[in-house]
């Protein structure tokens, strides 16, 4: 009998084949998108200055469902639930994604695709209510306790979707996040080969490739415009949905290794960024559904910080939430579950200390502004 002692080389395997297939399908996409005319034009929402290409998420979902499907057919790991609502519902997600990119979809027919996506995902029997929320209803009884779970699911998936497509405005942005994201929520159960568990650990680890062959070639800062793409709503929307897909697996296999809540904090940033992005555009009485620049990163962009250097203190901010969450999952294997608030304190404070220090950049970029349009005298 062979004892698996870690599943860490398939996590790298899956991450190697989704960068491969990246690259091929990703340049593939970007010749198809220049030649129809897919573009994606300056305007006062967006970062980038010259027309761009924005079918790049063609080569990263499809080398996911690639994989996917390859590793089906051999009888790689058995149905489940959470898988076909993954594959099914996200079909919903890329072609919802795709229609818009084509389309201009108003935002009526997108949530329909969104709400569609996760919707797939409840019918087909996967649904999760994490603790300790399913505890305190439980005394309502079973019927209750699926129905807030169904309901939890839902709004958790359309959430994050919309949530990963209002955050992808910046070159390199969304494709490293989402890629730390997609390690830190199966690192554990690769590390310590859990039951039940490679077929996440191969999905995580496809999309992971995926999306750093994008950005290495296609979407950092710095890349030869020929070359340049960004993975439009067809990408954003699929890889949102697939996140919040896998962060909800959690709760059903890692619950006391990585649960939930450990995957949160890896997604932090961005529900952070979004919260309080639209928190304050309500106080300040803004209508919420027009194009705006006023996303914590974006502010800095306007501050006239380069896209390296917001992606660079970007990249810190969500590795010392990947860490952080890391450490959650150490704390629920230890059994210290009187410490887990320490954690959920540290990422509160990370959040905070980098929402400060966007307002500092900015207040100091405005005395500059101000002290070079003062009249000399």
């Amino acid at each position: 009998m062979i004892i698996v002692h870690s599943y860490v080389p398939y996590l790298i395997a899956a991450a190697i084949f989704g960068w491969g297939m990246s690259l091929l399908l990703t340049r593939a996409s970007v010749v198809v998108a220049r030649r129809f005319r897919i573009l994606a034009y300056p305007n006062k929402r967006a970062s980038h200055s010259v027309p761009t290409p924005r079918l790049g998420g063609l080569g990263i979902v499809g080398a996911f469902y690639a994989h996917m499907m390859l590793l089906d057919a051999q009888d790689y790991f058995s149905p489940a639930p959470w898988k076909t609502g993954l594959l099914v519902g996200g079909a919903w997600a890329f072609v919802g994604g795709l229609l818009d990119d084509l389309l201009q979809l108003e935002p009526r027919w997108k949530f329909l695709f969104q709400f569609a996506a996760a919707a797939t995902v409840v019918s087909v029997g996967f649904y999760v209510l994490p603790e300790p929320l399913a505890s305190l209803i439980a005394s309502a009884g079973k019927f209750w306790v699926e129905l807030a779970a169904m309901f939890f699911t839902i709004i958790f998936i359309v959430f994050f979707m919309n949530a990963f497509n209002f955050m992808d405005g910046m070159d390199g942005q969304a494709a490293i996040f989402g890629a730390l994201a997609a390690v830190a929520f199966v690192l554990p159960a690769a590390t310590f080969a859990l039951p039940n568990t490679l077929g996440e650990i191969t999905a995580a680890g496809t999309l992971a490739g995926a999306l750093f062959a994008f950005f290495q070639f296609f979407n950092r800062p710095g890349a030869l415009p020929k070359r340049k793409t960004f993975m439009g709503d067809c990408g954003s929307q699929f890889i949102g949905f697939a996140l919040a897909v896998l962060a909800l697996r959690r709760e059903q296999t890692t619950y006391d290794v990585f649960d939930f809540w450990s995957a949160a904090i890896a997604l932090s940033p961005f529900i952070w960024d979004v919260c309080y992005t639209l928190v304050r555009r309500l106080l300040r009485g803004e209508n919420i559904f027009e194009a705006h620049r006023t996303h914590l990163y974006q502010r800095l962009l306007v501050a006239g910080w380069t896209h390296g250097e917001v992606l660079a203190l970007n990249f810190a901010v969500w590795g010392a939430c990947f860490v952080l969450a890391q450490l959650h999952g150490r704390l629920l294997r230890d059994g210290a579950s009187h410490w887990l608030a320490l954690i959920i304190l540290a990422n509160v404070f990370v959040l905070l200390a980098y929402t400060l220090f966007v307002l500092f950049v900015e207040r100091h970029a405005r005395k500059r502004k101000q002290a070079s349009a003062a009249p000399s005298v």
